[in-house]
């Protein structure tokens, strides 16, 4: 039994048998983890559940790796206060069952899909889309690649900043810097972009030192891209920023 006091959202989901899909939104650190790993437990320990077709799909590594420990706990919890040899055996089984549940993240599962029929994988022509020895790209090299691109952004709007205090800015730089940010409202004057990044920048970063700014804008990236199509998110609140701009009544 788990040692959890669940609320009663909380116990409807766990609990919940219809033949019927089953959607449960939460905020983030409301428990949708552990709700989700006692659904497993429970339907699993009452046969309702075969752990080998179960397919459990994460954000990152550490709430894979996290679920799979917390049901694993869990079952062996059960496994220990069993009283009959039936129980015993049940969860010896289910215990034994148990690697084969596929807890992963997102692209991990792609990855195993993908090398299963990477032969099928092909394109109109018959082209293979994935070259055999391709590999996933882990975290840390993904934070390393994040690191050069926002290196190469910043230094060219410090550069760009620089030219314009100077008085040596191209005369085509503006169609340059609509390429590279194309969310960026077309009909605004790109000087006062750059006017804005400047306050933005200076404001987080006052000394030498631009940490604390490169540190907020991985972590509002990090949050956008938790969210689905969120380029079109970012437009949008744009449109509706700029809306709200221009009908506010002027003093």
């Amino acid at each position: 039994m788990s040692k959890f006091s669940w609320t009663s959202e909380q116990e409807a989901a766990i609990n919940f048998s219809a033949k019927a899909n089953l959607l449960v939104s939460a905020a983030a650190g409301s428990g949708k983890t552990a709700v989700l790993a006692e659904r497993i437990i429970s339907r699993a320990i009452a046969g309702d559940v075969d752990l080998s077709r179960v397919l459990v799909m994460t954000f990152t590594d550490l709430a894979a790796k996290q679920m799979k420990n917390r049901i694993e706990a869990r079952l062996i919890e059960a496994r220990s206060a069993a009283d009959s040899a039936a129980d015993i055996e049940h969860l010896d089984a289910l215990l034994r069952i148990f690697p084969q549940t596929r807890i992963s993240t997102i692209h991990s599962f792609c990855n195993r899909l993908l090398g299963d029929y990477l032969a099928e994988f092909k394109d109109d022509r018959g082209e293979p889309l994935l070259e055999p020895g391709y590999s996933l790209l882990d975290e840390e090299a993904a934070a390393g690649l994040l690191d050069e691109v926002l290196d190469e952004l910043l230094n060219d709007l410090y550069s760009l900043l620089d030219d314009k205090r100077n008085g040596r800015l191209e005369p085509d730089w503006a169609e340059e810097y609509y390429r590279k940010i194309d969310v960026l409202l077309p009909v605004s004057d790109p000087l006062e972009y750059l006017a804005d990044f400047d306050r933005l920048s200076t404001g987080y970063a006052p000394a030498l030192s631009d940490k604390v700014f490169r540190d907020a804008i991985k972590q509002t990236l990090g949050k956008l891209r938790s969210l689905p199509d969120y380029r079109n998110l970012v437009r949008r609140s744009l449109d509706i920023f700029v809306t709200e701009i221009d009908n506010f009544p002027s003093q």
